[in-house]
């Protein structure tokens, strides 16, 4: 859980002192608190604040090879030390949709640079740089982060329920995986 402590601190930390690419950290932050993983932030746009806390968002493009359509999910929008980072999220997307179209010319949504973009120019951070950064934040607490990838926080709800007791179909439904073979101890 210490992981999960530190980004949440590194965004706390990247937003308060308006860093140029805080939105790598947030991709931690909803990284360690859901499913979602980095390719999918970056076909994803925030729809609404629900009253519990949580953002719903959408992702417009599932696994392409696939062909799997768009889907909703969300995260909480608080730190584990209880930091709000969604105003800071609401001010960004606010002042993207206004420098970008919000539909394409055939009508369809236009969130092709999602969430994960600099500050000042809007533009898209390099998954490079994300996932540097992310290695960086949690090289004392990891075991290894040469070896994190985006695709090591989508084991990390599952992990921790396996470590609580959770029931394989509980940590299927957690991981949101299809493959039953993926929850086995």
């Amino acid at each position: 859980l210490a992981m999960v402590y530190q980004c949440g601190a590194d965004l706390e930390l990247a937003i308060k002192e308006n860093r140029d690419d805080w939105t790598v950290h947030l991709a931690a932050q909803i990284q360690c608190a859901g499913t979602q993983r980095i390719k999918h932030l970056y076909r994803s746009a925030p729809l609404s604040k629900w009253e519990n806390g949580d953002l719903r968002c959408m992702c417009w493009a599932g696994k392409v090879a696939r062909n799997r359509d768009g889907y909703y999910w969300n995260t909480p929008t608080e730190t584990s030390s209880g930091f709000d980072w969604w105003p800071h999220l609401e001010k960004l997307w606010t002042r993207k949709l206004e420098k970008r179209p919000s539909r394409d010319v055939n009508g369809n949504p236009c969130m092709t640079f999602g969430m994960i973009v600099f500050a000042s120019s809007l533009e898209p951070i390099p998954r490079g740089h994300v996932t540097a950064v992310q290695r960086f934040s949690v090289k004392e607490i990891v075991q290894n982060p040469e070896q994190l990838t985006s695709y090591s926080w989508r084991r990390f709800n599952p992990t921790l329920a396996l470590k609580l007791g959770f029931t394989a179909p509980e940590r299927m439904a957690i991981g949101m995986w299809q493959d039953a073979t993926l929850a086995q101890t």
